[in-house]
């Protein structure tokens, strides 16, 4: 972190082995659904992030990024780095991500202003799929009056957004 007088620099504190520059807003870990990680516990060898075990987390930040994490994958014993991070398009802070209960390479991510983003690691790790404006929630809430927090439901057929 900088000292006192010192100007932050994000791109710094990560290489530094940081995770996120301010406050995280949500750490989300992906469901297992068997050894794989999967539904229905078929067991699979993959180098792929999107397959394998449940031990990928997700989190957000106040820094406007979305970050994968695999703690498994800490190297030396040194602190975990995030596998891939995510710079979001508009200046405004991701509040929450959830994982689908179900499909373990699909989660979902809000932002303060009221939009959504889907992302699935299956289809790749570039950036969400519902493109990179996401999905507006309600388009006539206040600035600031956004999704602050996302749940799926139990079967992962329906997605709650509120503040």
């Amino acid at each position: 972190p900088p000292g006192e007088g010192e100007e932050a620099d994000p791109a710094a504190a990560e290489a530094a082995g940081y995770g996120h520059y301010g406050v995280v807003t949500s750490v989300a870990a992906r469901p297992a659904g068997g050894p794989s990680g999967r539904p229905g516990g078929k067991e699979t060898t993959s180098s792929d992030p999107a397959v394998g075990a449940g031990d990928l987390l997700v989190t957000t930040g106040v820094d406007w990024t979305t970050k994968i994490w695999s703690p498994a994958y800490a190297q030396g014993g040194g602190p975990s780095r995030p596998l891939v991070s995510y710079l979001g398009s508009s200046y405004d802070y991701v509040s929450d991500a959830a994982w689908h209960p179900a499909r373990t390479s699909v989660f979902v991510t809000s932002t303060a202003s009221g939009t959504l983003s889907l992302w699935n690691l299956a289809q790749g790790v570039d950036g969400p799929v519902s493109g990179a404006d996401g999905v507006v929630v309600d388009g006539s809430s206040p600035p600031g009056a956004g999704a602050g927090r996302v749940r799926w439901s139990e079967d992962g057929r329906r997605l709650a957004a509120a503040q």
